[in-house]
């Protein structure tokens, strides 16, 4: 037997305490029944140790969406601190159409008198409302407050008074106490906009430097379809000087980010659907003496983790103008026979459950012989939880090491699409 990690010898002894103390407490020698346990003990606890060294040897390549994922106000789209999370909460608030006596649903539904919150509560403005769903599934007939008829109107005053979330102020409240700057304490002007809180969700600084703490190979890619990325590249670079009142005393200089050379702007070629990158200027527009890059060298420049983060601004109005589609959306590349020693995994808070209607594009090649092509849409959504990860943005604002645990989690199961053939039969299928 192969010599497995300390976890495994651990779990292997236990196991074996465990069958041993059963037969010597029941009088009973070591039957063929108790032998076989043993025997698929060790063999389940070798697969833990090789998938552990597989994830610990795997470089990852962790993208982060900007706005409402770990950004927080809007000034260049219009929206405030409060506009924001009052979107979030609108995001994860889920309501249904009341149905009539004879049980059919209302068909025009277009007042808040035809619609309650998703477990029957009235959306009276005072009953006291169900919980947030933060999950992936969702209730069945029931959609998000923000994704309904009412969102022009209510989401970004979703929980002011005379708006139906107003029952959810307290969480308001709660998220808003969270991104609070410290008091008595000058903070570096890159990480706020207001002078009153930070900008960016804590959580996502936590991520970093836990993940170089760790000593994994990694690499951070920001990706926006705005032009803010020299702003995030800004804060980012305040944190890496040790000017984050988060953390004191301590600096990153390996993720500084350079403005002038690792911005990037990407379009899709109406031609043929592929996707190429330039470098861009400060302001975000294409920079005129670059290069532009293909699919196979972005892939190549993605993987290799200095520097240690690049910022990519995507193709917005490709995405809108095939109809939202997951296909169309931001491109999150795989190379399949790299898939045991690299991982890409993409934050953001736009990721549907929806094969028509989502925001990233997983374009897949199974060899490097071969194009990047996109996944069908159903395909990505399968993919949640392994290389996509739909951010409830409520989530890292209230638990620093979120991200953290869903990259875990993520690692876990591609190292479980990589046992299963039939998996990838299901979740590999192009569009």
């Amino acid at each position: 037997m192969r010599k497995g990690s300390g976890r495994t010898t651990a779990l292997l002894e236990k196991r074996l305490r465990n069958v041993l103390a059963m037969s010597e407490r029941q009088s009973l020698r070591l039957d063929t029944k108790s032998v076989s346990f043993v025997l698929r003990s060790m063999l389940d606890a070798n697969a833990v140790g090789r998938t552990e060294k597989l994830i610990r040897r795997r470089t990852l390549v962790v993208h982060f969406d900007v706005n409402e994922t770990i950004m927080l106000g809007d000034p260049a789209g219009g929206d405030s601190f409060d506009d924001t999370i009052n979107k979030m909460l609108a995001k994860n608030a889920y309501i249904r159409r009341k149905k009539s006596i004879d049980g059919v649903e209302s068909k025009a539904a277009l007042s808040l008198e035809d619609w309650e919150w998703y477990n029957g509560t009235p959306m009276d403005g005072t009953s006291s409302p169900p919980p947030l769903i933060l999950s992936w599934d969702t209730p069945r007939d029931c959609v998000s407050f923000y994704r309904s008829p009412f969102k022009a109107k209510y989401a970004k005053s979703f929980t002011m008074k005379n708006s139906p979330g107003n029952v959810y102020r307290t969480h308001f409240e709660k998220l808003k106490r969270a991104m609070r700057l410290p008091e008595g304490k000058k903070v570096d002007e890159r990480l706020t906009h207001d002078g009153r809180h930070f900008f960016m969700i804590p959580a996502f600084f936590q991520t970093l430097a836990k993940l170089d703490a760790s000593g994994r190979d990694f690499k951070v890619v920001i990706r926006t379809y705005g032009t803010d990325g020299a702003h995030i590249a800004k804060a980012i670079n305040a944190w890496a000087e040790g000017k984050h009142p988060n953390f004191e005393g301590r600096t990153f200089p390996s993720f500084r980010i350079d403005v002038d050379k690792d911005l990037y702007v990407g379009r899709y070629k109406k031609e043929d659907g592929s996707f190429s990158l330039v470098r861009a200027n400060i302001d975000g527009s294409p920079s005129k003496d670059a290069a532009s890059l293909s699919e196979g060298e972005v892939f190549g420049m993605l993987q290799n983790i200095r520097p240690r983060v690049q910022v990519l601004q995507d193709d917005y109005f490709w995405w809108r103008s095939h109809g939202y589609l997951p296909s169309a959306g931001k491109p999150l590349w795989i190379d399949w026979a790299k898939s045991d020693e690299l991982q890409h995994i993409f934050f953001d808070d736009n990721i549907h459950n929806d094969p028509e209607d989502s925001i990233v594009s997983i374009r897949l090649r199974k060899s490097p012989a071969d194009a990047f092509r996109p996944l069908s849409g159903e395909s990505i959504r399968r993919l949640q939880g392994c290389f996509l990860v739909r951010v409830p943005t409520v989530c890292p604002i209230r638990d620093d090491e979120w991200f953290l645990e869903k990259i875990s989690k993520c690692e876990e199961k591609l190292s479980e699409l990589l046992r299963s053939p039939a998996k990838q039969k299901d979740c590999l299928v192009f569009e």
